[in-house]
Formats: structure tokens, C-alpha cells, sequence
């Protein structure tokens, strides 16, 4: 699970989720809404531009999935050593 908090928003996302890939925003422990980020609509609840605006920021920073990209990263190194030969 990815968890960010920003301007008072924490926005999740779990590897393994159902799709389409997705963030869940809560403010104060209360679900605000769910966010398509495949076809970037609102899912489910209501949006506001400074939670668009923040979505857009994380997105583009990679932060949203980071879980899943350190665990392709791992997977890529592992097989990479897998390919080592030994002697």
C-alpha cells in the first residue's frame, strides 16, 4: 500500500487492487472520493481542483504506485542476478 499525505489529504493506493488503477483520497479519516487514473474521472464521492491538482503532482511524480515500482525494480534485479553465471 502507498500512503501520501498532501495538503491535508491522504491518498492510497494498493498494488493488487481491483481496476482500473485507482487513488482513494480521505481528509480527517472520512473518504472524499475514488479516482480513475486510467480514464481520470471520479470513481466514486466528489473532487475538488486543489485534489485534482494534487493527484496531477503525485502522478507525476511516480509517487502514486511507488510500492509497486520498488517491487519491479527488486523483481528486475533479482532476475538480473539470476542470469549471473556462476563458476
Amino acid at each position: 500500500m502507498t500512503k501520501i499525505r498532501r495538503g491535508g489529504y491522504i491518498f492510497l493506493t494498493w498494488v493488487g487492487d481491483h481496476g482500473p488503477r485507482h487513488v482513494h483520497v480521505f481528509k480527517d479519516d472520512k473518504p472524499v472520493c475514488k479516482f480513475n487514473l486510467e480514464d481520470w474521472v471520479v470513481m466514486k464521492g466528489g473532487t475538488t481542483r486543489r485534489i485534482l491538482d494534487i493527484i496531477t503532482e503525485l502522478n507525476d511524480e511516480g509517487r502514486l504506485f511507488e510500492e509497486e515500482l520498488e517491487k519491479n525494480a527488486s523483481d528486475k534485479a533479482t532476475r538480473k542476478d539470476e542470469k549471473k553465471p556462476t563458476n
